[in-house]
């Protein structure tokens, strides 16, 4: 398989004494360029975010592995003042592998320009001071210039002028409606006035007059602003701008400013990201940043989409048999195809490419009507695994903080939803064994499920979700119900406990758990028998994160699921860049030895861990033997997945979905 090579990714770096005002502004950053996990099918750039939180040193080095890496370093006092954070500093300000942007919290930043080549600063402690009610919302959009300046520009961005650079915005309106009128004023000058002329530049505040040369132009160096009003669809100018950006293939979003109704939605406005404006407020500082927001994130996306396409040419598909469209397609974008060779009007690339996630059933089977076949790069994939039943094992790591906890369990979550669309969509059946907490990765799948059979209502999604003794007897999960809600897209497995216990335990109550040496053993006993049955029904399994420490059986879950599944010698795909347990399996078969955390010394004796082991387990010589064999079974040609060597340190450290993605499915499309 040709190499993957992730488009960008961005860095957040910052002593951990400055997490009170770091916090909400990449909480606010992240919530607005990532997939919302409540919505599975919402349209989202979804670039790689990392975090990076040190104390009195630094972190360690960025792990740059894409094309392009921007990293964010926060400047605060505690930065300033301790030597090694300022040697860290500067040594990444020169280190060409990285586009470093500063964003000053302390009033004394600016000193230690001097020792960056006199790099530019983002002055937060100046925004808090003079926009005190929009602090994040005018840090996202200096946070998000940079980002779109870098990913635009083949160069790094502080070469480029401003004037080469800045955001262009064409504002289209009727100039029969007041309010639209009003509104494109009010942009116009919000950006004129402000610091945002550094960050955007808005071009004729008078369109729909005269259609002219020199507006087209403009439009197709420009992300599109339609302010839809009332007589908005029905102006004949109107309508050609709109026409000419999404022939010209611009970014576009509308803004839905109806006073009353109008008779009939221009058809070609639509497809794109719609805000609405109520008509009976005045345009505050509030309606422009939300405005201006949007534009910028679907202009990055529009560019992050279109860099990401191109790394998928020759893995999924061959570039020279099927064009670009940079969202789902309509009737403008089948008609930017190019003409057939005689010069007849029709389709000469029939196959159209576009970014994840997947159009509803009933525009694909509309556009294959017409001899188009649409799809994103990696359900082209995808659509070569069908009837399989993939085992998914997938939990929380052991998180070293509250920061990491919160972005990387987010991260987790999009994961599984991403992985579950894929092989759901494709015909195979997920396997998966989980509870039912509001957060938990079953409720996710479920939901993903869910949405997908709302998606594609023929296509036979299934979920099959293997649930222990005693679990399924607590009162605070009603399965019952739950196998209710999800009837159509799940099938609930109620696991009964193991035979070796049968005889200790009243099979009809619930057991609580707790730290009885025997309490313990039932629990794990009960945990071993329902993953033995989950990974009977499997043809192959997919192991992510994991804990080390703090779980209920008898050794941690995602390692007892691996060796289980290589005793059966069921294909394995093991994601180690996602941390956990399964970073250290990927560790021991790439070193040749085993991680000390993998042994039951470690287990037994470190102080993390509930030290009920010894007493609940003193007589089960299989239970120590188990522990001893796992040495032997972390080899790669256990893994028996199709992907070659190669292939599988790549899936090993990967930290990117697509990424991760795209190597699962090129291994089960050679084994099937």
């Amino acid at each position: 398989m040709s190499d993957f090579k992730q488009p960008i990714s961005i860095y957040f770096v910052w002593h951990e004494n400055a997490s009170s005002q770091v916090m909400p502004i990449i909480k606010f950053f992240d919530s607005l360029l990532s997939r919302d996990s409540n919505k599975p099918f919402s349209r989202a750039i979804n670039i790689p975010i990392f975090y990076e939180l040190a104390s009195s040193s630094p972190p360690v080095n960025l792990e740059i592995t894409s094309i392009k890496t921007i990293a964010y370093f926060f400047i605060c006092d505690d930065v300033l003042s301790n030597s090694s954070w300022r040697d860290y500093i500067i040594k990444n300000s020169l280190n060409t592998s990285v586009y470093s942007v500063f964003i000053g919290i302390s009033n004394y930043a600016s000193k230690l320009t001097s020792y960056l080549e006199n790099a530019n600063l983002i002055r937060m402690n100046q925004i808090i001071l003079e926009h005190d009610n929009y602090v994040s919302e005018y840090m996202f959009v200096s946070l998000c210039n940079e980002l779109y300046r870098y990913l635009v520009f083949d160069s790094q961005a502080e070469d480029k002028s401003l004037d080469e650079t800045v955001l262009k915005i064409f504002l289209s309106h009727s100039k029969y409606d007041e309010e639209g009128k009003s509104l494109a004023l009010r942009l116009k000058n919000f950006i004129d006035y402000s610091n945002m002329n550094n960050f955007f530049d808005a071009y004729d505040i008078q369109a729909g007059s005269n259609f002219i040369k020199s507006i087209m132009r403009n439009i197709e160096d420009s992300t599109f602003i339609g302010i839809s009003t009332d007589t908005y669809s029905s102006r004949y100018w109107c309508q050609r701008e709109v026409i000419h950006a999404k022939e010209s293939n611009r970014p576009m979003i509308l803004i839905d400013m109806l006073k009353e109704s109008e008779d009939r939605r221009f058809p070609h406005a639509s497809n794109v990201p719609i805000v609405h404006v109520s008509t009976e407020r005045s345009f505050d500082d509030a309606i422009c940043l939300n405005i201006l927001i949007t534009a910028l994130i679907e202009t990055i996306r529009w560019n992050y989409s279109q860099q990401l396409l191109n790394q998928f040419t020759g893995l999924t598909f061959d570039k020279s048999e099927v064009s670009f469209s940079m969202r789902p397609p309509d009737f403008i974008e089948l008609n930017r195809l190019e003409s057939n060779s005689d010069g007849t009007p029709g389709f000469n690339k029939r196959k159209i490419i576009y970014p994840d996630p997947p159009v509803y059933n009933e525009e694909i089977r509309f556009l294959s009507k017409l001899n188009v076949e649409v799809s994103t790069p990696i359900e082209i994939l995808a659509a070569s695994i069908k009837n399989l039943n993939i085992g998914l094992s997938i939990s929380e790591p052991s998180y070293m903080n509250d920061v990491q906890e919160f972005f990387e369990k987010k991260r987790l979550k999009k994961l599984s939803q991403d992985i579950a669309r894929y092989l759901l969509v494709s015909g195979s059946s997920l396997l998966y064994g989980g509870d039912l907490r509001d957060d938990g990765f079953t409720r996710f799948i479920l939901n993903e499920a869910s949405a997908l059979k709302y998606l594609c209502p023929s296509a036979p999604i299934k979920v099959v979700n293997f649930v222990a003794w005693p679990i399924f007897l607590d009162e605070k999960y009603n399965y019952s119900e739950v196998a209710s809600e999800y009837l159509d897209v799940a099938e609930t497995e109620l696991i009964q406990p193991a035979e070796s216990i049968k005889a200790f335990v009243n099979e009809k109550e619930f057991l609580a758990y707790n730290n009885d040496p025997k309490n313990h053993l039932f629990w794990s006993e009960s945990l071993t028998y329902m993953r033995k049955e989950l990974i009977k029904r499997t043809n192959a399994r997919i192991i992510v994160g994991g804990k080390y420490y703090g779980y209920k059986g008898s050794m941690p879950g995602l390692l007892e699921e691996f060796a289980l599944s290589v005793e059966r010698e069921i294909p394995i795909y093991l994601l180690g860049g996602f941390g956990g347990i399964t970073e250290l399996i990927c560790k021991s078969i790439e070193e040749g030895k085993i991680d000390e955390i993998l042994t039951l010394e470690w287990q037994l004796n470190d102080d993390k861990v509930v030290k009920l082991f010894n007493e609940a387990y003193k007589y089960r010589l299989d239970y120590r033997e188990k522990y001893k064999s796992i040495f032997d079974l972390l080899k790669i040609e256990n893994l028996r997945n199709g992907l070659t060597m190669d292939e599988n340190l790549k899936l090993f450290k990967t930290r990117y979905t697509e990424e991760a993605l795209l190597l699962i499915l090129t291994g089960l499309s050679r084994l099937k």
